[in-house]
């Protein structure tokens, strides 16, 4: 069949991604290849450039690894997990082992949602843990539950962040979110296991805070 212009714009989005975040290794190995080529005499210089383009080989190497690594994941079986005690045992790990600011707001029942405990871990671990706090001072989190259309899930909403460039239709899509995210494919590793798990994974704009909601 013929592709529809929807997916040609998020191919086209993807590729953009990608291209932009190859483009840095691309370019510093270009430059130590071209100092190699002038003058191949000294040996300091030789042994850097080499040492230089190894590393930025590695570099690419390790991106590609970890986007294979994430779409290769597969789920462990589904159970009834307890989602809230789940995102404040996400949240008490977080502030032990990073400068961040997250809380969870009025939790009215211990809802309990089919899915596999470690891969519903690591989505919310992805969306509040990968975001770039270190970066990003003065900058809070509310964790709370979400409901639409009779569906039940969680909500992560970012206060005090600027989220303006990302669109409802790509925001999941690797390294488009890279100004706010650590790696840039948090977000896609987030989307992957709402695939995995059937769950709905949404942007959610509301004025001027920015969430990210999930639904069950």
């Amino acid at each position: 069949g013929v592709m529809n212009k929807e997916n040609h714009l998020l191919i086209e989005k993807l590729i953009r991604g990608l291209s932009h975040e190859l483009k840095n290794p691309l370019t510093t190995m270009t430059g130590y290849a071209q100092l190699l080529g002038m003058d191949t005499s000294n040996i300091e210089l030789r042994n850097k450039s080499r040492e230089m383009i190894i590393q930025q080989v590695d570099r690419i190497d390790r991106m590609l690894e970890g986007l294979y690594k994430i779409f290769s994941m597969k789920s462990g079986g589904l159970e009834p997990v307890p989602l809230m005690e789940c995102l404040e045992e996400v949240r008490r790990e977080l502030e032990n082992c990073c400068p961040c600011s997250i809380a969870i707001k009025d939790i009215k029942k211990p809802a309990r949602v089919n899915a596999d405990p470690v891969l519903l871990k690591k989505m919310v671990m992805a969306i509040t843990g990968g975001f770039d706090w270190a970066n990003n001072t003065g900058v809070s989190a509310v964790l709370e539950e979400y409901s639409d259309a009779g569906r039940h899930g969680f909500k992560v909403t970012f206060i005090g962040c600027d989220f303006s460039d990302l669109e409802s239709d790509s925001f999941y899509l690797p390294y488009v979110s890279k100004k706010n995210y650590t790696i840039g494919t948090e977000l896609y590793e987030a989307s992957v296991i709402a695939q995995l798990l059937d769950w709905d994974f949404k942007l959610i704009v509301e004025g001027k805070t920015t969430g990210f909601g999930v639904l069950c």
